[in-house]
């Protein structure tokens, strides 16, 4: 196995961070600490770890790729540092320009993200894990039409476990590759409204009429 840190790209995400190293087994965690640049107005950057990672693999979190400037100096301040390598995994692939061109050329080893956003061929890159989020949506229209609960799903464990796994299954488990595991994928369920689906027999209940 291989000695991971999960690292946090800024002090906001930190809580996050440690959710996952529990999810992992009980990491130790990091964050890139940001400061003001005095050289130009309402800039931010990122300038040192909080943390130790010299020597280890970084798993570096985040909720969104947008145009990858965010996550990739993260990743060269953590490798600048030290780190061996650096894997990222963020809920949504959002890939705005040049965020595709950024990772691609970026000391990034890999990069995980879920399909809640589509994600063309231009999109895709060596580099990169799409993470399938159908498993949890099935699971949750399983619990509306079987008058389960849907809010067992918001324990954070479905945002991270496929994407913890991922992880286990490269670096974990001496870097074999093996089969991910039909497991929640990594999305917050904030993210989908599952209100507005038809709610059929839960719903009929609900209004007092029995089918």
């Amino acid at each position: 196995g291989e000695d991971i840190v999960v690292v946090s790209p800024d002090t906001g995400r930190v809580r996050t961070a440690e959710q996952w190293a529990d999810e992992l087994g009980g990491l130790d965690i990091a964050f890139v600490h940001k400061s003001r640049d005095i050289d130009a107005a309402n800039q931010v950057v990122a300038n040192r770890v909080v943390g130790d990672v010299a020597g280890r693999c970084c798993l570096l979190i985040d909720d969104m790729i947008a145009t990858g400037g965010t996550i990739t100096k993260a990743a060269d301040i953590l490798l600048d540092s030290g780190a061996t390598e650096v894997v990222v995994a963020a809920t949504h692939g959002e890939f705005s320009e040049p965020a595709v061109d950024r990772l691609k050329n970026s000391r990034v080893s890999e990069v995980i993200v879920t399909n809640t956003l589509p994600l063309t061929d231009e999109h895709h890159f060596d580099r990169l894990t799409v993470l399938s989020i159908a498993p949890l949506i099935a699971r949750a229209i399983k619990e509306v039409f079987e008058d389960g609960s849907v809010t067992s799903l918001f324990d954070g464990n479905a945002y991270r476990r496929s994407a913890c796994d991922r992880l286990r299954s490269r670096s974990l488990v001496g870097r074999k590759p093996t089969a991910l595991p039909a497991a929640l994928p990594l999305i917050p369920l904030s993210a989908v409204s599952f209100r507005r689906l038809p709610l059929g027999r839960s719903r009929a209940r609900r209004s007092g009429n029995e089918c």
